[in-house]
């Protein structure tokens, strides 16, 4: 009587056994082919695995168009760093590069062209409703209040020819202006 009970217990923690190798086996089809389905549903929507809005990957979608991006600029963590956050409204689309910053004080031509810092330009992906930023660098001013005021703000992005003005508040230091040490990071730099 021991010995079938041994081979009882044997056979229902092999049948067990086989139930929970089944179910592990069922599960992993199902999370595969939802796995699957979503890598489907993103090639769909032309987007490769890395389109995540982060940097670094590879992007496989086309250039955002500058009407379906909603601007916003704000004060950065160091005085005189300002921070364009750009969310797209758009369909996915995809930014790389550094764009041009010209930081005017009136409404006449000219104004202060940002440098390129030396940041690496990752590949940004955006889905609808999806962020970045880039941050524009400004020597503090220590006048004593004298200085350039700087109102507006004309941002151009890679692969685009129409600039966005932007409404800013700064003060470069004077006398030159045109020497003043303003850099721009890439699109996409350090965005969280």
């Amino acid at each position: 009587m021991p010995e079938q009970r041994v081979l009882r217990l044997r056979h229902g923690r092999l049948r067990l056994v086989r139930v929970l190798i089944r179910h592990r086996e069922e599960r992993g089809r199902r999370v595969g082919g939802d796995r699957e389905h979503g890598r489907d549903q993103r090639r769909e929507a032309g987007l490769g695995q890395h389109d995540r809005g982060g940097g670094g990957g590879e992007v496989t979608t086309g250039p955002c168009d500058r009407e379906n991006l909603v601007y916003h600029v704000n004060d950065g963590a160091a005085e005189g760093d300002l921070i364009v956050s750009l969310q797209n409204k758009g369909e996915a689309c995809s930014l790389k590069g550094f764009p041009e910053v010209v930081l005017k004080a009136d409404g006449g031509p000219g104004g202060v062209t940002a440098e390129r810092s030396d940041l690496g330009t990752p590949g940004v992906a955006l889905q609808n409703g999806e962020k970045t930023q880039f941050a524009v660098h400004t020597p503090v001013n220590n006048t004593g209040g004298s200085g350039l005021d700087i109102t507006r703000m004309t941002s151009t992005l890679p692969e685009q020819t129409e600039p966005r003005t932007l409404s800013v508040d700064l003060k470069l230091p004077a006398p030159d202006p045109a020497v003043s040490g303003v850099t721009v990071d890439p699109i996409g730099a350090g965005a969280k």
